[in-house]
C-alpha cells in the first residue's frame, strides 16, 4: 500500500523543492534517506482545488529517515494524506550476533526497513544498552559487511562495550537533521501532523495545525517500527492549534510517549528539554499536554480556549497529564473553557512540578 512515493532521494545532499506540489501518490509525497540538507519551500501535499478526490498521498506527506543537515518545510499547505503529515527520525537496529572484540551483526527489524543503510564507513554509532534507554557510547564504524537486506555486519574503530549483549540497540549519530517546520497548514488528514524523533535541534513555529490524532507527537521506539530517537531540544512557539484529536481514539496536542520494548526500564527519562510556549490552542476537548519519561518542560505563555459546536469525547480527562517526569513548568498561561480536571500526576512528577501564574485552572497535590 506505500508503492510509490511521488519523489524520493537516498545518498544525496543540498535538495530543494520549491513551489511543487503533490495531488496524488501511492506512497509518501516526499521521501528522504540519508539526505543532507532538505528545504521544502511553497509547495504542498493536497488534492486538488475543486476536485472530488479525498485522497492526496496514501502514506506520510512528508518523511525523513536518518537524515542530517538541516531540514526546513516552510510555507506549505499539507492536507488529505493518509498518515502523518511529517516524519522524522532515525533507526534503531538490534544487536544479533556479537562477532568479536570489534564487531557485531545487527538486524533491521521492520520489514519495511529491508536493504536500508543504517550506517556507513566513519558514521559515529550510539551503543544503547538494557535496561537503560540512555545513549552510551559512541564508536566509529571502519568496515561495513552486507549479509543480506536485514542483516549486516558492522566493524568498529574502538571496542565494543564489552557488556554489550544480544537485543541492546544501536543507534546512528551522525545521520541526525536540524529539523525546522514554519509557516505551514497541516489539516484534513488521518493520524499526526508531526512525528519528531531527533536530538538536533527542533523548531516548529507559526503554523495551522488540526489533527485526527495528537498533533505533534514525540516517540522514539522499539516494539515496531525501530524509530530513533530521543530528543534533546525543542521549541513549539507561535502556532494556532485547532480542534486537535478529533479522531476518536485519545490523544493530545503535545503527546510524549516512548515506546520502548520490555527488556527497557519504563520509568527512566527518555525526552528532554521541550520549550512550548505562545501557541494558541482551540480545542473541543481537553488534553493539552500528556507526556511519559519527559525531562524538562516549560509550557508558558499559551491560550487554550474551548469551542463550541463539536461533541467531547473525553471530558473527564485532564488538561495535563504526567508520568514519570521531571522538572516540569507550566506558567503564566490562560485557559476558558469548562474543565474541572487540571492535572493528573504521579508522585514522581509531583516532586519537581512548577505551575503558577496561571489563569483559569490550578494545580493541587
Amino acid at each position: 500500500n506505500r508503492y510509490a512515493p511521488a519523489f524520493q532521494t537516498q545518498n544525496c545532499k543540498d535538495v530543494v523543492f520549491d513551489k511543487v506540489v503533490v495531488h496524488h501518490a501511492l506512497g509518501m509525497g516526499f521521501l528522504f534517506e540519508r539526505t543532507e540538507n532538505i528545504q521544502i519551500l511553497n509547495s504542498g501535499v493536497y488534492t486538488k482545488d475543486g476536485s472530488d478526490k479525498y485522497i492526496s498521498s496514501t502514506a506520510d506527506a512528508t518523511h525523513f529517515a536518518n537524515c542530517k543537515g538541516d531540514v526546513l518545510i516552510e510555507n506549505c499547505r499539507i492536507e488529505s494524506m493518509l498518515d502523518d503529515g511529517t516524519n522524522v527520525h532515525g533507526t534503531y537496529v538490534e544487536v544479533d550476533k556479537i562477532i568479536d572484540d570489534y564487531t557485531v551483526r545487527v538486524d533491521l527489524k521492520h520489514f519495511e526497513q529491508a536493504g536500508f543503510e543504517f550506517a556507513g564507513i566513519g558514521d559515529e554509532v550510539w551503543f544503547i544498552q538494557s535496561p537503560s534507554p540512555k545513549r552510551g557510547q559512541a564508536n566509529t564504524v571502519s568496515k561495513v559487511t552486507y549479509i543480506n537486506e536485514t542483516y549486516s555486519d558492522l566493524k568498529f574503530e574502538s571496542k565494543i562495550p564489552h557488556n554489550l549483549a544480544l537485543g541492546d540497540v544501536l543507534e546512528n549519530k551522525t545521520w541526525n537533521p536540524y529539523f525546522t517546520m514554519r509557516g505551514c497548514k497541516i489539516t484534513k488528514h488521518r493520524a499526526r501532523n508531526m512525528m519528531i524523533k531527533t536530538p538536533k535541534k527542533i523548531i516548529i513555529e507559526n503554523n495551522y495545525l488540526s489533527s485526527e490524532m495528537s498533533s505533534i507527537g514525540l516517540r522514539g521506539e522499539t516494539v515496531n517500527w525501530y524509530e530513533s530517537g530521543a530528543v534533546e531540544d525543542v521549541v513549539i512557539r507561535n502556532n494556532h492549534f485547532f480542534n486537535c484529536a478529533h479522531g476518536g481514539a485519545e490523544h493530545a496536542v503535545l503527546w510524549v510517549s516512548p515506546k520502548l520494548n520490555k527488556s527497557f526500564d519504563k520509568t527512566e527519562l527518555y525526552d528532554r528539554n521541550i520549550v512550548f510556549e505562545g501557541n494558541l490552542i482551540e480545542t473541543f476537548d481537553n488534553r493539552i499536554v500528556w507526556a511519559d519519561r519527559l525531562d524538562g518542560l516549560v509550557f508558558k505563555g499559551n491560550t487554550i480556549k474551548q469551542t463550541n459546536g463539536v461533541k467531547q469525547l473525553f471530558p473527564k480527562a485532564p488538561l495535563f497529564d504526567f508520568e514519570n517526569c521531571n522538572d516540569i513548568n507550566i506558567i503564566d498561561n490562560v485557559y476558558q473553557g469548562k474543565a474541572t480536571n487540571f492535572f493528573e500526576t504521579d508522585e514522581k512528577t509531583s516532586v519537581t512540578l512548577k505551575v503558577k501564574k496561571n489563569k483559569g485552572f490550578s494545580y493541587k497535590k
